[in-house]
């Protein structure tokens, strides 16, 4: 379905055989623009970087399942995590990875903004 819309123009095409030529140069020309305007946002977020298993989750905000003192659990992203912290973090508390290395999560409490 989603690449319906860029066959768009293609698919417009036949528009020259069927209007006179000034109605079907302005009539392709708004589905060229449509087309582009709808693919431009899709174009560029896939030239972003892909960011996939434990990388992914560095920076993301969680919560503490159990006491941090320093060793506990933590759920991020939907997923529990073993953890470890600098301080002490109750449960409850929220908290954001700072780095991963390779299943275990090091995390520190997150500071609330209120506003």
């Amino acid at each position: 379905m989603c690449h319906l819309i860029l066959v768009a123009p293609v698919l417009a095409l036949p528009v020259f055989w069927l209007l006179p030529f000034s109605v079907a140069l302005p009539a392709y020309g708004a589905v060229l623009l449509l087309t582009a305007l709808i693919a431009w946002p899709v174009v560029t977020a896939m030239r972003g970087p892909q960011l996939t298993g434990p990388e992914a989750i560095i920076g993301a905000r969680g919560e503490a399942l159990t006491e941090l003192s320093p060793h506990g659990l933590v759920r991020c992203q939907g997923e529990v995590w073993s953890a470890t912290a600098d301080e002490l973090i109750p449960p409850g508390e929220r908290v954001r990875v700072v780095a991963i290395d390779r299943l275990h999560a090091r995390v520190a409490r997150h500071a609330r903004t209120d506003g």
